[in-house]
């Protein structure tokens, strides 16, 4: 009887201590995630610093947020620390199970807030934010230290089915990317245009031979009166520095497509505008998402619900030569410009 009842003691004492190990750890990784989102925050505070993420996805990801990607980092800090100050009072309360359901129900709600926010990111923006991947990964993480604790896998499918549903649900919610005029880089309207259609949103890159013919007839004939939306779908440093100064001048001037062209051509070393970035990245979000193959792309908006959709430089100058957007006139340098463009495949950004 004795030593049936120290076994049974014993067998109990390391029930208690993997789950008290476990519960260490949970609070470990929650507050290591705190670190590191706060590390991200003061990051962004600093001058000239992207933060912790620095590619295109990170930055898209939270333009498309309502409050911008800050309230969601200041957010994230505070999960992660309620998550480990209740980690900690758990392992304290020696596994309460009123503590515990309170921890599994604060890790489920987390579980679910980022698989909504990673399926907008997969499903519909078609890119991902690095951090936001790396909070995935700590969710996951203690999801699993807290299955362990409970010594229940059924928890650990619980927030998974929870994380996958939320995620998947964005596939059947009418959810769209940014739209052109919101991805426009550049907007001004030609002439004394008052109606709001048809607008004109013109999607091009640097590094493309149509584009920079197709901008330089533009250039020449100055379109009539008419609303325009220019994109430019180049996200590198290098372009979008050579764009800056167009883009700080670019309610004062009188020929935007002759400036556009000029900038491709003259070296700057201003630093590119936050807002300048974002609306690039969001317009080569655009093309992605509308399975575009290439530049120049001109989407002409006809009325709320009609588009037509021209792609290269040819079907583009056939469309506004017979709107009349513009006249060719008798300028020979126009005629030779707008001729059939080489074999040359358009632009794929």
């Amino acid at each position: 009887m004795n030593t049936s009842f120290r076994s049974n003691g014993s067998m109990s004492s390391d029930h208690s201590n993997a789950s008290g190990t476990a519960l260490g750890l949970t609070a470990c990784v929650a507050a290591l995630g705190a670190l590191i989102l706060c590390t991200d925050l003061w990051l962004r505070d600093t001058p000239g610093s992207p933060g912790l993420c620095v590619t295109a996805g990170c930055r898209l990801a939270g333009q498309s947020l309502r409050l911008g990607d800050i309230p969601l980092l200041v957010a994230g800090v505070l999960f992660f620390a309620l998550t480990a100050l209740m980690a900690i009072l758990t392992r304290q309360k020696s596994g309460s199970p009123l503590w515990r359901q309170l921890l599994t129900m604060l890790v489920f709600g987390g579980l679910a807030f980022d698989g909504t926010l990673l399926g907008y990111q997969f499903l519909v923006l078609q890119t991902a934010c690095q951090v936001c991947v790396g909070v995935a990964g700590a969710l996951f993480l203690i999801l699993i230290l807290l299955a362990l604790n409970r010594h229940s896998w059924r928890l650990f499918i619980k927030g998974l089915g929870i994380w996958a549903g939320a995620a998947s649900a964005i596939f059947f919610l009418a959810l769209t990317p940014p739209t052109p005029d919101q991805a426009a880089t550049i907007q001004f309207t030609s002439g004394n245009a008052t109606q709001p259609f048809p607008r004109y949103h013109l999607y091009y890159s640097n590094n493309c031979d149509q584009c920079e013919s197709l901008l330089m007839i533009l250039a020449l004939v100055n379109p009539k009166t008419s609303s325009w939306d220019i994109s430019c779908v180049d996200t590198d440093d290098k372009h979008l520095a050579q764009l800056t100064p167009t883009w700080n001048q670019r309610h004062t001037l009188t020929n935007i497509f002759a400036a556009l062209l000029a900038a491709k051509q003259s070296p700057s070393s201003l630093p590119v505008p936050n807002d300048l970035r974002h609306k690039a990245e969001k317009a080569r979000t655009w093309i992605v998402n509308k399975d575009y193959t290439g530049v120049p792309l001109l989407v002409v908006t006809l009325d709320t619900y009609q588009h037509t959709i021209l792609q290269g430089k040819a079907s583009i100058l056939d469309y506004l030569g017979k709107k009349q957007v513009f006249n060719k006139g008798n300028n020979p340098l126009v005629e030779l410009l707008s001729g059939s463009p080489p074999p040359k495949a358009a632009h794929t950004p």
